[in-house]
């Protein structure tokens, strides 16, 4: 009885230490408590503290995982995108977080002073983000993907100090972010300021890389236009972006519209860009230049022209200018016609429309010129067509100087006033053109606060308003109605110049009301007709075909 009463008295008194607190317990075993007694609290200390420290860390595990869907994390998120990319504003929507895995539905951007783009939109983005992101030095991202994407590059500055914010801008070293590539499912990138100095890639893949000195970026697919140069589809795009220059190192382009595609001997057509760098400076310089064989005159001209010209064509034009000046970016060069080559002149032309009643055999109700040259000149929205040469398989022959220009102002009046156009297009047919009309998008993004701040918006004025707007809605909605401006620009540009056809005299009768208005050859092989170019698209030639059909009323 005395040893069950002993043992009962040590297990009350060891409960009774054990509800002291550890430091007493630690006192309690230093003191002489027996080496039993010491192990038996230094293990009751060891599971407690193993318990305490499992408890913190399920704490510190479930605040890790809620971090990210907290408002504030995202919006410290959003606001340090902002900051890092020189924006005045942004917002982003749909942000998630799953298993060190980060996607957001919709980021908008809008560009500061200093930033490299103007506004920026991107749907579907997914990288890497960790638990203790935030915590760390150096956020590793790994591999940024972005289902799509759609940025306004600024095309130039208004100072070389301003040009070179800019280039800062884009190429400043950020520490404390790494990855290793940026992949765009759906890329479109937008340049220039005004109709003659814009270009883009649109619908393309894009990869993304960081250079040492730079950036490195891989365009596939999709579709790249510049000035005259429209629709041509992407084979192979690469950029090499460091200070101070843009460095085009692999250009392949091919046809997006092959109107000939039908012919079993044609040869496929392609464009390549040879030597082709920009200097960036507050106005981006070029040079280099731009070859192309077997081109359809689709990809070079409006769907205007359709109707009236078409055919395929080779050459090499040089590229000068800059995308931040009056005259835009200039190409300039000789374009001949190859083997499989040939420009068609069609019968919507008035002339053409004529020689098919006076022509006996209709011969001349449409021209297929298989040889030949030209050179051409575009600048200022202007198309100079030079030295033009060519010849059909019946020995035909046409001979030309051309000039394309926008309507000088008392054209524009006079179009006004006759309703051939509106005031819209007279505005950008305008010497002084008001392309400065901002979207709903840039109004909903206009800075808040003041340079107290230093210029940086952190969020954005409105979210719950850019929320209602369809992604790329507005973007969609601008392409739309640039291609129906661009459309209705074609056909109030004013032709100047004249040109010269001789047919074989042997192809018309001798009483055929041609030789009243031509005259022949000095070998009398050749009747050549001088035909006047003046006027808009649908005058061309006009006049002529009009007095040939009178003549031959009277002949009657």
């Amino acid at each position: 009885m005395e040893l069950n009463e002993k043992e009962q008295f040590n297990n009350r008194l060891s409960d009774w230490v054990a509800r002291q607190g550890i430091f007493f317990q630690l006192r309690y075993s230093m003191a002489g408590g027996g080496v039993n007694m010491l192990t038996h609290h230094l293990l009751i200390i060891l599971l407690k503290l193993i318990l305490f420290l499992g408890v913190c860390a399920l704490g510190v595990f479930f605040y890790l995982v809620q971090r990210p869907s907290t408002k504030g994390f995202q919006e410290n998120l959003r606001d340090t995108i902002i900051r890092n990319l020189d924006c005045s504003s942004g917002s982003m929507e749909g942000f998630s977080h799953s298993q060190s895995k980060c996607s957001m539905r919709y980021l908008t951007l809008n560009g500061g002073e200093n930033a490299f783009f103007s506004r920026a939109e991107a749907s579907g983005i997914n990288f890497n983000m960790s638990l203790i992101e935030g915590f760390k030095r150096v956020w590793d991202a790994q591999n940024i993907s972005i289902d799509r994407l759609s940025i306004t590059v600024k095309a130039g500055a208004e100072s070389a100090e301003s040009a070179a914010l800019l280039g800062n801008s884009l190429l400043k070293a950020r520490p404390e972010l790494q990855f290793d590539s940026i992949t765009v499912k759906n890329a479109r990138v937008n340049w220039g300021y005004s109709e003659n100095t814009k270009g883009s890639i649109a619908g393309s893949n894009a990869i993304i890389k960081k250079t040492e000195k730079g950036w490195l970026i891989e365009f596939t697919n999709g579709t790249f236009e510049q000035n005259w140069v429209r629709e041509l589809m992407i084979k192979s795009l690469t950029l090499r972006i460091e200070p101070g220059l843009l460095t085009v190192e692999k250009a392949e382009f091919l046809p997006q519209i092959d109107s000939i595609s039908s012919d079993s001997d044609t040869k496929k057509g392609e464009i390549t860009f040879h030597k082709l760098k920009i200097i960036g400076s507050e106005r981006p310089s070029f040079s280099g230049s731009i070859r192309f064989k077997h081109i359809p005159l689709d990809c070079l001209l409006l769907e205007t022209y359709s109707p009236y010209i078409g055919g395929r064509v080779s050459g090499e034009l040089k590229i000068s200018g800059s995308t931040n000046s009056t005259a835009g970016v200039e190409l300039a060069g000789r374009i001949a016609l190859q083997e499989s080559d040939y420009i068609n002149l069609k019968n919507r032309l008035p002339l053409l429309s004529c020689l098919s009643i006076i022509n006996p055999s209709g011969e001349y109700s449409k021209m297929k010129f298989t040889e030949g040259y030209f050179q051409v000149k575009t600048s200022n929205r202007n198309l100079t067509i030079s030295d033009l040469f060519l010849t059909d398989k019946s020995s035909s022959e046409l001979r030309a100087e051309i000039n394309v220009r926008p309507p000088s102002v008392q054209e524009i009046e006079k179009m006004l006033s006759d309703k051939v156009i509106d005031a819209e297009i007279a505005n950008h047919l305008s010497p002084v053109s008001l392309d400065s009309t901002k979207t709903q998008l840039s109004h909903l993004l206009t800075m808040k606060g003041s340079q107290e701040n230093k210029g940086i918006l952190l969020g954005s004025i409105d979210d719950q308003k850019i929320k209602s707007i369809a992604p790329f809605s507005l973007e969609n909605q601008e392409l739309d109605e640039q291609a129906i401006r661009e459309e209705r620009i074609a056909q109030a540009v004013i032709f100047s110049g004249k040109s010269t056809f001789a047919f074989p005299s042997s192809k018309f009768p001798a009483d055929n009301v041609l030789f009243q208005k031509g005259t022949l050859t000095t070998d009398k092989t050749k009747l050549e007709i001088e035909i006047p170019l003046n006027g808009r698209l649908n005058d061309l030639t006009l006049k002529l075909a009009e007095e040939l059909l009178q003549l031959t009323d009277t002949i009657k």
